[in-house]
């Protein structure tokens, strides 16, 4: 069985003092079934835990839902607050492609240059099993 993965950061707080040392949690482990209804308790646990200080994983097998997901709770973020900065990165997307040949540490470069001052920032990485 093949998986992926998606990570959610929310809300990105380097700029606020928070560590760089960020705790990991295991959103979810998706499947093919989770289209047929049970989305929306996904979406209401992103929500519960956008802005917790933990990076959010979804993982599950190839072409579950997991970019849908991410692309949804996007667009929630966007609905409730329009001040939302988003970054939203997939490895398998052309513009990003030279970001999968980066290290770990020159992805985390990027991300700290592409961050807005004074909103709260997402970061979503799609694909994120291609980065080396």
């Amino acid at each position: 069985m093949l998986t992926s993965r998606s990570l959610f950061f929310s809300p990105y707080r380097r700029a606020r003092g928070v560590s760089d040392k960020k705790r990991s949690f295991s959103f979810a482990e998706l499947s093919a079934s989770w289209r047929i209804g049970s989305c929306n308790h996904y979406l209401d646990t992103l929500s519960v835990l956008k802005d917790k200080n933990l990076i959010k994983v979804a993982t599950g097998v190839r072409r579950c839902g997991k970019s849908t997901l991410m692309t949804q709770f996007q667009d929630l973020l966007r609905k409730e607050n329009g001040k939302v900065s988003i970054l939203a990165i997939n490895m398998d997307m052309p513009e990003f492609r030279f970001l999968a040949e980066k290290n770990w540490k020159e992805i985390y470069d990027y991300i700290i240059k592409h961050l807005k001052k004074n909103v709260s920032n997402y970061v979503f990485i799609d694909e994120v099993q291609n980065v080396p």
